[in-house]
């Protein structure tokens, strides 16, 4: 079966009802198509509500659009030509601060003493991966920019199993956080927000 041509009208399922990510993908997806159909499934009761790794992101984005395109073909007769899965992970770096292995004699790797600073404590991104698939079984994936989060609040959610949406307020200040905006938009000052880096 032949890609879907560029300029063509497309039906796009979504394993979200979250409106950013629809947004986000409905302007990414206006980039390249005439005309733009959105499907929203809820699959919350099927992925993992946080994940706290890579592997975990990877696998929730995967099971969103498989399972988002797979939902609104049996729901509809009518062709669904797309399945997006977005989902948002905490990652790891692990091992990005080892000392280098040149440098004067005498003088600590600037890696080395930084990992010292905090404790020898991994720094961690949060940020989205997208997954795309199409009617013959095709995948392909995405990221978005990430943004660094404090390693005490991460083990705090591993500890308590918590979302990261429940410590909103504490690391941004905002009362109230706007679904199409996120985290991301406070912390960057209003430059960026949960939608764009979606798209």
């Amino acid at each position: 079966q032949p890609m879907v041509s560029l300029g063509e009208n497309v039906v796009v399922a979504i394993g979200s009802r979250n409106p950013a990510k629809t947004l986000g993908t409905r302007k990414a997806f206006s980039r390249f198509f005439k005309s733009v159909q959105i499907r929203e499934v809820d699959v919350s009761s099927q992925v993992q509500s946080q994940p706290m790794t890579l592997r975990e992101t990877l696998a929730g984005a995967r099971a969103r659009a498989v399972i988002a395109l797979r939902s609104a073909r049996t729901d509809d007769a009518k062709i669904v030509d797309f399945g997006v899965g977005v989902e948002a992970g905490i990652v790891a770096l692990d091992g990005v601060d080892e000392p280098t292995p040149a440098g004067p004699a005498g003088v600590e790797p600037k890696e080395k003493r930084r990992e010292e600073e905090r404790g020898g404590e991994d720094e961690n991104l949060n940020l989205q991966l997208a997954a795309i698939t199409d009617s013959i079984g095709r995948i392909h994936y995405g990221s978005s920019a990430g943004f660094p989060l404090p390693a005490q609040l991460v083990t705090r959610m591993k500890r308590d199993g918590r979302e990261l949406d429940a410590y909103a307020h504490e690391l941004t200040g905002a009362p109230k956080i706007q679904e199409e905006d996120g985290i991301i938009y406070h912390l960057s000052r209003k430059n960026l927000s949960r939608v764009e880096m979606t798209e």
